[in-house]
């Protein structure tokens, strides 16, 4: 993808079976919403998806990258991971992946 705007809409018209699927700008990146939950962040050309204790591991498992930032010269780790490349090259995968992490955003959102 040549920009990041592009990028978004790639991966806004992926999640379309999901039902309205939204972008914002927000933190240098852009998020993703459903239902006005964030699930998703695109920062810097690369896709994360919101996860929990449970979720974190199937993400670890493979080899996708916490998102981290600095702040006041520290590092800082948001409960959101890289998707999996199989996600980016895969339209169903991406669906699961999204989907899951949809769920902790709602969980997270009622408790």
């Amino acid at each position: 993808m040549s920009s990041q705007k592009e990028f978004v809409a790639f991966i806004l018209e992926g999640l379309a079976p999901l039902g309205t699927v939204t972008s914002k700008n927000m933190f240098g990146g852009t998020g993703i919403f459903r239902e006005n939950l964030m699930f998703g962040l695109v920062i810097q050309g690369t896709l994360y998806f919101k996860v929990d204790d449970g979720l974190r591991d199937e993400y670890v498992q493979q080899d996708c990258e916490a998102f981290t930032y600095t702040r006041q010269g520290k590092p800082c780790q948001l409960n959101y991971y890289s998707a999996p490349d199989e996600a980016l090259e895969d339209p169903e995968e991406l669906l699961v992946w999204a989907q899951k992490s949809w769920q902790v955003a709602f969980r997270k959102h009622r408790s």
